[in-house]
């Protein structure tokens, strides 16, 4: 769930770019490529992107190991 009422941060979350990088992954607009459009660096849209990347991470390794012990 994101804060309420922070527009910084939609408009950090609504207006980075999304492309395709070379190994056909989905990745956002570098930094480097929003300053030159004259935003600003997305820190809060990079925390809550950073936030939901750890849980995913931690999430998929909780199950890893619930199945490891299982097969155990």
């Amino acid at each position: 769930m994101l804060p309420p009422g922070d527009d910084v941060l939609v408009a950090q979350l609504t207006t980075r770019k999304c492309r395709v990088t070379g190994e056909g992954r989905l990745g956002m607009e570098p930094k480097k490529e929003l300053a030159r459009r004259g935003l600003p660096s997305p820190d809060r849209a990079d925390a809550v992107c950073g936030a939901w990347a750890c849980r995913a991470v931690v999430a998929r390794a909780t199950s890893w190991l619930e199945d490891y012990e299982a097969e155990e």
